[in-house]
């Protein structure tokens, strides 16, 4: 398969055997199953089943930016990050927490322990 740079609409269109550019974004064609901007901020590609997984490849997401960690979400259920997280509440899927949020959860245990000490 040959290379043939293409523009259209002004955009630059690349293909060869091994990957296809379009803009600032690269997509591989090599098996690594990988789509990614060309600064690197933003990658979604596929991994390789975890040591010990019973399952097989799971997908990954990262988002970051020049001077920030960044947050990579991954199809096995774990976010990395290299900083923190803000949502307005978290919630469980154990029936133990009786449908609360973690934050209803920590203000009861707050006001029992505040009511304990009076």
């Amino acid at each position: 398969m040959g290379c043939f740079p293409v523009i259209y609409h002004q955009h630059l269109f690349y293909a060869n055997g091994n990957a296809v550019a379009f803009g600032d974004f690269y997509v591989s064609a090599d098996g690594t199953n990988l789509l990614r901007s060309n600064r690197g901020w933003f990658r979604v590609n596929s991994q390789g089943a975890p040591e010990g997984s019973p399952g097989g490849d799971y997908a990954s997401l990262y988002v970051g930016g020049q001077g920030y960690g960044g947050v990579t979400i991954n199809g096995i259920g774990t976010i990395d990050t290299g900083g923190s997280i803000q949502c307005s509440d978290v919630y469980l899927r154990d029936s133990w927490t009786a449908g609360w949020g973690l934050l209803r959860m920590l203000k009861d245990l707050y006001n029992r322990v505040g009511a304990l000490e009076r």
